[in-house]
């Protein structure tokens, strides 16, 4: 199985993270292992398939999870399955109660009709480019958690943006997303005891915090390029100096004086 190659830690190693990303997202993409499980999604669902049928195929199953960011969710069958048959043309679905928008796209994109499952060609490119896509961010998970965390912030801040009708709704979605948090909450240096606080609160802390940090008037400015450039900047350096940081850590004198400003 090929591994990213990530040689350096902090915001050095994302940087080189960045410019090795297509050339290392493609190397991944030729295993054969990926390969395999791609060539084996392709040839069960160029037919339709019925519900029961592609429940039980736990590859299969595996497969279509990981390709909306649920990997490991294969393992509840049972939930994955009732989350498709009841779909998302009735607010009452059970889809619309567990409220995780990587559950509302994955019932969105694989409608059932009278108990079979059909995805037409393009669906299913989507499929594979997102599982290629999201395979790759949990090797680089296996090499440093951290840059796998900042790969998914970048690809669900852009989701939670454009998704949500307010930025009240933007805040709050940015509360149930652990990538997106917890790369937010070390950029804004935010201390371990700031998830006890109320819901509410920790809304107020984000928006103020951020404003002060990160200069945005707006949860909608999160997405400009520069402004997630230095969100995850912070991120990583704050990451690094908790690795033990030294005098020579790039940015540690700037990290300690972030540290030792009061939350409240």
């Amino acid at each position: 199985m090929f591994l990213p190659t990530i040689p350096l830690n902090g915001y050095a190693g994302w940087k080189f993270l960045q410019t090795t990303l297509d050339r290392q997202q493609e190397a991944f993409n030729n295993n054969s292992s990926l390969k395999n499980d791609i060539a084996y999604f392709s040839d069960k669902l160029k037919d339709p398939i019925s519900l029961d049928d592609f429940i039980a195929d736990r590859r299969l199953l595996r497969i279509t999870v990981s390709a909306f960011g649920l990997a490991g969710e294969e393992n509840k069958a049972a939930l994955v399955k009732r989350v498709l048959k009841e779909g998302v043309s009735d607010e009452q679905s059970l889809v619309y109660r567990l409220g995780n928008p990587k559950y509302t796209a994955l019932a969105t994109a694989i409608p059932v009709i009278d108990g079979e499952i059909f995805i037409n060609s393009e669906a299913r490119q989507k499929m594979i480019a997102n599982f290629q896509k999201e395979s790759f961010n949990i090797a680089v998970g296996e090499v440093n958690n951290n840059m796998r965390l900042a790969l998914n912030y970048s690809q669900e801040m852009t989701d939670i943006v454009n998704r949500s009708q307010s930025d009240d709704a933007i805040w709050y979605s940015i509360l149930g997303s652990t990538p997106v948090r917890t790369v937010l909450e070390g950029a804004l240096s935010l201390p371990s005891e700031f998830r006890r606080l109320d819901v509410d609160k920790q809304v107020e802390i984000l928006k103020t915090r951020a404003a002060s940090f990160l200069k945005i008037s707006s949860p909608q400015d999160l997405i400009d390029p520069a402004v997630m450039e230095k969100a995850i900047q912070r991120f990583q350096i704050t990451e690094q100096v908790k690795l033990g940081p030294t005098l020579s850590t790039p940015g540690y004198a700037g990290v300690l004086l972030l540290q030792s400003s009061n939350l409240y």
